[in-house]
């Protein structure tokens, strides 16, 4: 079967706000506001930028995981679940489609253990295995040169889990800082973002940030 995740609750922007307005004041300067793996609608990406936008809050880069729900007018049919990468905001931005879009590459397959693990088994029958409901398109990656030597790569969960083919292209351009966006449990050294991040960071020698969900 299929499984997509539709939270219930809709996104507190003011605390987002304020959580930003007092980063600054500890830090100064904010370069750049992460969101993790399906953190965001299109609606929701809309209204973020609008808030963060703002100029009295300067004009970070902004890296964000999408959800979007099945067409409900095409029958069959599959949501989606994409990053997306804006430069320095702007009030104007409409659509997620307004900044540099990335898709999912792999679907997530949730066996029994996992959906024990994750206490799931009140919406999904531990006797089945689930695949999330997410279109798969033709592959893309994206390496975001933000100066002379800062290039960022984003990636989605599976896409740091499953090396293949994309550590080959990471490793082949050598990417300063890996960012990876999860929908995960909480971030141990003894968990697989962990020992994922450690390859890359052995080889092409890049920093890996993992940002999980609160949710889970």
């Amino acid at each position: 079967g299929f499984f997509e995740y539709c939270p219930n609750t809709s996104l507190d922007t003011q605390e987002i706000a304020s959580s930003f307005d007092s980063a600054k004041k500890q830090v100064g300067e904010i370069h750049m506001v992460v969101f993790p793996e399906c953190a965001l609608s299109e609606g929701d990406l809309v209204t973020i930028t609008s808030t963060l936008g703002d100029g009295n809050r300067g004009r970070p880069y902004l890296l964000a995981g999408i959800r979007k729900p099945p067409d409900p007018e095409k029958k069959g049919s599959l949501g989606k679940n994409f990053l997306h990468f804006s430069g320095h905001l702007e009030r104007s931005i409409r659509s997620a489609d307004a900044g540099h879009v990335q898709h999912k590459h792999h679907r997530w397959c949730l066996n029994d253990s996992q959906i024990l693990q994750y206490h799931l088994g009140a919406s999904l029958n531990p006797s089945k295995r689930w695949w999330e409901g997410i279109e798969v398109g033709e592959r893309k990656l994206h390496f975001f040169m933000l100066n002379s030597w800062m290039g960022i790569c984003p990636l989605i969960c599976e896409d740091l889990a499953r090396q293949d083919p994309v550590a080959e292209v990471v490793r082949a351009v050598g990417p300063t800082l890996v960012i990876a966006l999860l929908f995960d449990g909480p971030q141990l050294n003894t968990r697989w973002p962990a020992r994922y991040a450690t390859v890359l960071a052995d080889d092409p020698g890049s920093s890996v940030l993992t940002v999980t969900s609160l949710g889970m």
